[in-house]
């Protein structure tokens, strides 16, 4: 048997045995498995530490445009709007329409430019989301010209003009006694128009067409 003073102990080893008040004995065969004693406790193999994978951060290409591929992008883009109005509805269902209407006016300019791929990229910038807002807006400014446009034929047609030569509320008076007359018996909802052809004389019209 071996006393252990000078040895430190593999602490799996089945046959090791302390008993208190004596020396740390182990069989004489396991002699090899003993290492010098050096102070410190055993070293152990490292546990490595997995790293967690890097997300990659996403990152905008630079997109070179001039002012010019730009500002024709926009021109085109405004004339397409007015179209696809025109084509499809003043009157979009929802939010959601309006935009698809201004994303698919803006999308067909930039598909005919030379300079589409970079164009694409910058419709997806501030910028590019700021000219969607503009074309949305040319839904309200035609309906505003319209807005005018009814109102001055509404007065011509029905006669409604003010009586200039008048002041206050005699100013007014006519119009108001000719709006009357026209609710009372709903002549509003007829008239007469001209309609005129390259191949035939103006005719005029009744309106609503009666059969």
């Amino acid at each position: 048997m071996t006393r252990m003073q000078d040895w430190l102990l593999q602490v799996n080893n089945p046959e090791t045995k302390f008993v208190p008040g004596q020396s740390l004995q182990v069989p004489s065969d396991n002699e090899g498995n003993l290492q010098p004693a050096t102070g410190m406790a055993p070293s152990h193999t490292p546990i490595p530490h997995s790293t967690p994978p890097t997300i990659p951060v996403p990152r905008h290409t630079a997109v070179f445009l001039s002012a010019e591929v730009v500002e024709l992008v926009k021109n085109e883009a405004h004339e397409r709007m007015v179209r696809i109005i025109f084509d499809e509805t003043f009157f979009p269902a929802n939010e959601a329409t309006l935009n698809t209407m201004a994303e698919k006016a803006l999308d067909e300019a930039i598909a005919q430019s030379s300079n589409a791929e970079d164009l694409k990229k910058w419709k997806m910038r501030s910028e590019g989301q700021h000219e969607i807002s503009r074309l949305k807006g040319i839904l309200t400014r035609i309906r505003n010209e319209f807005k005018d446009l009814a109102l001055t034929s509404v007065i011509n047609a029905y006669l409604l003009d003010l009586a200039i030569d008048k002041r206050g509320s005699a100013r007014v008076a006519l119009r108001i006694e000719r709006i009357h007359s026209l609710l009372a018996n709903n002549l509003f909802l007829h008239g007469f128009m001209m309609l005129i052809g390259s191949s035939w004389p103006a005719q005029a019209i009744r309106y609503p067409i009666w059969k």
